[in-house]
This record gives C-alpha cells, sequence and structure tokens, in this order.
C-alpha cells in the first residue's frame, strides 16, 4: 500500500514538472524532493541533512585533530624526557598543569558563554549580538586571568613550597611559574576565540587552532630548542628548562593567533559593522557554574600529576 502511494506521489510530481517545462526536483540519491524540501523517502530536509553533514564532517575533523595532539605531545614528551633528566621533566610538568589550572580559572567559562551566545545571536541574525558575545567573552576572561596571572606571580613561592620537596626545586618552581605566567591570559584568550568559532556551526578553525598549531609549535619549537641547545650548545639543562616553559607560551600564543585570525575570517560583513549588543550580566551567570564543571575534570586539568609529583 505505502509503495503504491508513492508511486502515485511520484507521477503527480512528474506531471507537474511536465506541465510546467520543468524537471521534479530530486536529491543526490535520485529521490524526489517536494516543495518544502523534504525528502519523502530518506524523511529529513534539505537543512536537517546539511547539519547532519556538518555534525558528521566535524566529529571527523575532532578525531584528527585529537589523534594528532596526542601524537605530537607524545613527541614533545619523548624528547624532553630524554634530553631534560626527571628531575627537570618532573619540574616542567608541575609547571605546566599548574598554568593550566590556573587558566581553567582564569576561563571562568566565558568560552562556553560566548560560543552558546554566539550561536544564539546568529540564529536570530542578530548582527550586534554576534560582535557583543565576542567582546564580552573576551573582555571578562582576559580580567579574570589577568587577575588570575597577577595571584600567581606574586605567590608563586608559596604555591611553589606546597608542591616542592625541598628548598632548591621550591626556589626553581616558583621562579618557572613567574617566567611562564603569561600562558594564563593567553590559553584563556585562545580558547575563548576557539570557542567562538564553534557558534558558527563548525568544529575546523577550533580543532586547527587548538588542537594542531598549538601542540605542533610546542613540538617543533621545543624539540628544536632542546635539541639544538643540548647537542649544539651544550646548554645547561636548567636553562634547558626555562627555555621550554617560554616555548610552551609561544606555542599557545600561536594558537590563540590562529584561532582569531579565523574568527576574523568568519565574520559576515553585517557582523562587522552592527554596533556590538553586550549582555554581561546574563553570559556571567551563565558562565560562573560552567567554569566550576570544568575544574571538576580531574584528567583535564591534571591534578594527579601536581599530587604525586
Amino acid at each position: 500500500m505505502l509503495s503504491r502511494l508513492q508511486w502515485v506521489r511520484d507521477c503527480t510530481s512528474w506531471l507537474a514538472g511536465a506541465c510546467t517545462g520543468r524537471p521534479p526536483p530530486r536529491c543526490e540519491c535520485g529521490h524526489l524532493i517536494d516543495d518544502e524540501g523534504a525528502i519523502p523517502k530518506a524523511g529529513l530536509s534539505r537543512a536537517q541533512r546539511d547539519d547532519v553533514e556538518t555534525v558528521a564532517r566535524g566529529g571527523g575533523v575532532q578525531i584528527a585533530g585529537q589523534v594528532s595532539q596526542r601524537v605530537l605531545g607524545y613527541g614533545f614528551t619523548f624528547a624532553a624526557f630524554r634530553i631534560l633528566d626527571p628531575l627537570f621533566y618532573g619540574l616542567y610538568r608541575q609547571v605546566s598543569q599548574i598554568l593550566a589550572i590556573g587558566a581553567q580559572l582564569g576561563l571562568a567559562g566565558y568560552n562556553y558563554a560566548a560560543m552558546r551566545w554566539v550561536a544564539r545571536a546568529r540564529a536570530a541574525g542578530d548582527h550586534g549580538g554576534v560582535r557583543g558575545a565576542a567582546r564580552v567573552g573576551l573582555t571578562c576572561a582576559g580580567i579574570a586571568s589577568a587577575l588570575v596571572a597577577g595571584a600567581i606571580f606574586f605567590a608563586a613561592h608559596p604555591i611553589a613550597a606546597i608542591f616542592g620537596d625541598n628548598a632548591s626545586e621550591i626556589d626553581d618552581l616558583a621562579f618557572l611559574l613567574r617566567v611562564g605566567v603569561l600562558y594564563v591570559p593567553l590559553f584563556a584568550t585562545m580558547q575563548v576565540l576557539r570557542y567562538c568559532t564553534q557558534g558558527y556551526k563548525t568544529m575546523v578553525p577550533s580543532v586547527i587552532a587548538g588542537n594542531i598549531v598549538q601542540p605542533a609549535a610546542r613540538f617543533v619549537l621545543g624539540v628544536a630548542v632542546l635539541g639544538a641547545g643540548y647537542l649544539l650548545w651544550e646548554v645547561p639543562r636548567r636553562d634547558l628548562l626555562v627555555a621550554s616553559v617560554v616555548t610552551l607560551m609561544i606555542s599557545v600564543a600561536l594558537g590563540m593567533i590562529t584561532a582569531g585570525w579565523y574568527l576574523r575570517r568568519m565574520l559576515a560583513m553585517e557582523e562587522r559593522v552592527a554596533a556590538p549588543m553586550t549582555e554581561f550580566g546574563a553570559m556571567t551567570r551563565f558562565a560562573l557554574p560552567q567554569a566550576g564543571s570544568s575544574l571538576l575534570g580531574i584528567q583535564s586539568i591534571g591534578l594527579g600529576i601536581l599530587v604525586l609529583g
């Protein structure tokens, strides 16, 4: 019965096309498409199919980015552990995890708020809302991350005393925290920019900036500096440790620049010229609970490394 009804519907569509002189529209798989853009046999509209393709493409890109991030991270770990002795590499890991936790605090959840408000403004055709959401996210995350960075800089020695085993290690850890403190605002800014691009229903710019450019820059710069310093110039390991922290900051800065470049390209002309419509209160109320949930991820912040030393 269903096939007979489908046959009648196809014939009706064919006759309508013959009378108007236009062939009936068909999808890529050959099914007839009705006036509302629905594909009867597939049960999906054209917009729904586009959304499915976007999600599938974004998922594939995200998997590729995560694989590349893992591989590059393991490569840097292998080289750094071989060149730096276990003590100095352990200090590097502690510093990087303390700064990562500080960056999560500095984000204050505004990356999630920016993504939600950008997507909502674009869906409503509110061009000023898109600019306003990005501005609120960048401004608030910048202020919060600057405060966290200042706290780490001035309280570096008390923080190091919590994790250091002796006076020499505490001094080294405090010095490295002060050297790498700019990681906190750089990472927070990069994350907000990345999540703003996700509001355009694509994962590609975010993955390229955060999962490819940043780890690739850390791998290339870090391995090059460590290899040249150790093999060619015989630089002391303590100085190589400082250089590794500096290359970590540079890699995040490159990821931030990449994310900002992509967001600038993705802005429509109407969004660029529209007056920004900001919602500081609403975005803050949404952001702060998200910040708390991010800090509950023990694996994401590497808390085990700090506990075990």
